[in-house]
């Protein structure tokens, strides 16, 4: 999976869960890439607390994918 289809992912997940868009996006990073996710879990770059995703997180996960 790459990881634009890895955001396509997270968009429908959001939609269908009406989840924030950090939320989602932490949530279907824990499930398609744990590494990741425990990586980030409880750090300024953690979105799961957040509306939206930071640039900083984004570029993160995506320099790692």
């Amino acid at each position: 999976m790459s990881y634009d289809e890895f955001v396509a992912e997270v968009i429908a997940y959001r939609i269908f869960t009406r989840q924030r868009q950090g939320q989602a996006y932490f949530n279907m990073l824990y499930e398609k890439r744990p590494d990741l996710s425990e990586q980030i879990r409880g750090t300024d770059l953690d979105p799961f607390y957040e509306e939206f995703v930071s640039g900083d997180c984004i570029a993160f996960v995506k320099s790692n994918w």
